[in-house]
């Protein structure tokens, strides 16, 4: 596990000496100083950043734990693929609640409701629930449909978002009937989705190689970045200043980009417009290097830049083909007096079954070029 600083360019904290299995989930708290991971074998830390010693060890779930969120300071929530959901006081050590076989099938998300001691738990058996730490059963069940693979809640507490399959849905807390609005917006199964800039734009990322920045109130996307693997994760920080992203071939790319002084989101609505290809194609993103490099980097003096490849032009035979004018063909390639090409022509006009079409629409001048071709070789035994 590594953690990243903002202000640096390579990671300022490595931790790989105390996990036995795979790390299959991290959560890190609002002050930093302590992050929890969670395991294949079922066990959950929590950690210290600065000392990387492990401060709490939890052995309660018997499956790998794929969800894990600070419902608080002390409060830590955790979700794994034995359909259970655990909340842990760290501070005091225990545990303070058990919701057993929540679900039906395997806990992949979870999102803590601002200022509250509530928590949303996403299912792969299309569901999500709403949980309050206080209540031993779920407040709500909202069904999405497709298995659920993220969840993100509005920081004013009443709305939230559901990923699953294709689709984004948004929901009413207080209204578990119906979405109150549902898009399909990728073309593969969404990866992961992140609430941004008070609740106006979300951030969702798919296994087509997207990451799209959406209007939250249409859905209609405003930005999109194309990557050349499946993007499975990524995460900003809270300036907006950076933008990090989990490719499938194991690599972590880091987009980062320069706030002006003075500059707040009346002036600038929108952060993201310096990382992203707005939807109407006005930035071109190439490849992943193009993106590490920035978008908006120019040449430098020492910099080589290669033209761009020139293009052949496409011979006016073949063009008159591709639109099935058999006649012009021909009679272009009569034209260039070049036998060995004129042959091939009427070589690709019998494969085609057209070199009879091809004569019948020849006026007289046009058929004495031919008798004319056929009257120079018909002695010559290399076309006959």
């Amino acid at each position: 596990m590594q953690l990243y600083d903002s202000k640096e360019t390579v990671n300022s904290v490595t931790i790989n000496k105390l996990f036995k299995s795979n790390v299959t989930s991290v959560s890190l708290r609002e002050d930093s100083l302590m992050v929890a991971a969670g395991e294949e074998s079922g066990r959950v830390q929590v950690v210290d950043t600065k000392r990387k010693q492990p401060l709490r060890k939890y052995h309660t779930h018997t499956k790998p734990v794929h969800a894990l969120e600070f419902l608080s300071k002390q409060l830590l929530v955790s979700g794994s693929d034995d359909k259970s959901v655990q909340v842990f006081d760290v501070s005091t050590d225990s545990i303070v609640r058990q919701y057993k076989d929540l679900h039906t099938d395997y806990i992949r998300s979870l999102s803590a409701i601002s200022n509250t001691s509530s928590v949303l738990c996403g299912s792969y058996d299309g569901s999500v629930s709403l949980l309050d730490t206080n209540n031993p059963a779920p407040l709500s069940v909202f069904q999405h449909g497709d298995p659920v693979q993220d969840v993100a809640a509005f920081s004013n507490g009443f709305s939230f978002v559901s990923v699953g399959g294709k689709q984004a849905k948004l929901w009413d807390l207080r209204n578990s009937t119906a979405p109150v609005r549902e898009a399909t917006v990728s073309q593969k199964d969404i990866s992961q989705a992140r609430l941004a800039l008070d609740n106006r734009r979300l951030l969702i990322s798919s296994y087509d190689g997207h990451l799209k920045v959406l209007d939250t109130a249409d859905f209609q996307v405003t930005h999109q970045f194309n990557f050349k693997q499946p993007v499975m994760c990524f995460d900003f920080v809270s300036s907006y200043s950076q933008i990090g992203v989990g490719l499938a071939d194991g690599s972590f790319l880091v987009e980062k980009k320069n706030l002006q002084k003075g500059v707040g989101e009346e002036e600038e609505p929108d952060m993201f417009k310096d990382f992203f290809k707005s939807a109407d194609g006005d930035k071109v993103v190439k490849n992943y290097k193009y993106f590490n490099r920035g978008m908006f980097e120019q040449p430098q003096d020492y910099t080589l830049v290669q033209g761009e490849a020139k293009r052949a032009k496409t011979k006016a035979y073949d063009r008159f083909l591709k639109k099935f004018e058999f006649k012009n063909a021909l009679l272009c390639t009569l034209a260039g007096k070049q036998n060995d090409l004129i042959m091939s022509m009427l070589d690709e006009l019998v494969q085609r079954n057209v070199l009879r079409v091809a004569l019948k629409a020849l006026d007289l001048e046009e058929m004495g070029m031919v008798i004319s071709f056929i009257d120079q070789r018909l002695h010559d035994h290399r076309y006959n």
